[in-house]
């Protein structure tokens, strides 16, 4: 995926170990990790974010979708 340059949407879910951790400080790391992918010019881009947190101790990660809304804001 090249870059995207209008507006966009993110979806995130962070699959934790345990069911203790923050779900919004977590997020702001992965939106700053898209920026410096330079998949989005600057994350203020995002117009729509959807967050989940999930519990899998056997297999924590961190799954992201973003989608280019094609001009759309």
């Amino acid at each position: 995926m090249g870059s995207v340059s209008g507006a966009a949407d993110l979806e995130v879910t962070f699959f934790f170990e345990s069911r203790r951790p923050d779900i919004d400080g977590p997020l702001k790391l992965v939106m700053d990790a898209i920026e410096e992918a330079r998949l989005v010019k600057n994350d203020r881009q995002f117009a729509k974010v959807i967050l989940r947190k999930r519990h899998d101790p056997a297999n924590p990660r961190t799954e992201i979708v973003v989608r280019d809304r094609g001009g759309a804001t």
